[in-house]
């Protein structure tokens, strides 16, 4: 999945271009690090073309450990969830908290979670890049542990007491040249930018509102 974000805009002298930067998650991370991306795009009912130059990065957001007990917190970030509903709803006050600055999540595999619920997990962090850590202090499931592939994550151990470190994020630039002779439209639908970025033979996808003459 494509999460798009920081957008600017660069202006040179004979051309503008609209910058972005970006992370993929997903469960093929070692065949995507080997091929090459390809951009397509489409603003303002214009096929648009694109360039994508990926880096590894680190995200700075808060990890929240969510223990599957109602023991008091004892560490930074540490929030008792005692079933997947707890979980949801804890993740959700956290991020409206932090003003969406979350970067993983980890979950203890012996907390209970419905099918729906795990659903409902997943999407909400698939859209928001949060990535799934699942701690392995019983068998996991296999819907958490497809879950914590999806967005990026996998499951984890804590042999020595130390949580992390965390992998860094597959992230990149995108550049996209706009046309010299488009203006803004006042249409959201002709001024959402389209992204479709190739990597092989997986497809991911972002949409972006832009107006150029406010940036």
């Amino acid at each position: 999945m494509l999460s798009l974000f920081s957008p600017s805009i660069s202006r040179e002298q004979d051309k503008e271009s609209f910058i972005l930067e970006g992370t993929i998650s997903g469960p093929f991370r070692t065949y995507m690090s080997l091929n090459s991306a390809v951009v397509t795009s489409v603003w303002n009912e214009r096929l648009l073309g694109g360039a994508y130059v990926p880096s590894v990065s680190e995200h700075h957001g808060m990890t929240l450990y969510f223990k599957p007990d109602d023991a008091a917190r004892s560490r930074n970030g540490e929030v008792p969830a005692a079933s997947g509903r707890e979980v949801l709803g804890a993740l959700m006050e956290a991020w409206h908290s932090r003003r969406g600055d979350i970067a993983n999540i980890v979950v203890a595999a012996s907390t209970p979670f419905s099918f729906e619920e795990t659903v409902q997990l997943t999407g909400f962090c698939l859209q928001n890049r949060v990535r799934i850590f699942v701690f392995a202090d019983s068998l996991p499931s296999v819907e958490l542990l497809r879950a914590a592939s999806l967005t990026g994550g996998r499951e984890t151990f804590v042999p020595n007491g130390t949580w992390g470190p965390f992998p860094a994020y597959s992230s990149g630039a995108l550049r996209i040249v706009l046309p010299a002779d488009e203006t803004s439209s006042g249409f959201p639908s002709r001024s959402t930018l389209s992204v479709y970025l190739d990597i092989g033979v997986v497809p991911t996808r972002d949409w972006v509102p832009l107006w150029p003459d406010l940036l």
